[in-house]
């Protein structure tokens, strides 16, 4: 379970996430406050090629 807060610090959103990487390049979360890069509004982006798929 992630929430994610804006800058004024209000609940953007507050789901589950699934780890999302590329055929040929699995990963496992290390630390991910380190592996986080942004929120594109949908999706939270990694900094490798890989990114977190909101649960629907």
């Amino acid at each position: 379970m992630i929430s994610i807060y804006d800058k004024s610090g209000n609940l953007v959103i507050k789901n589950k996430f699934f780890k999302i990487c590329p055929i040929d390049h699995p990963k496992l979360i290390d630390d991910l406050k380190m592996e986080i890069d942004f929120y594109d509004g949908k999706d939270i982006q990694l900094k490798d090629n890989c990114y977190l798929l909101q649960k629907n």
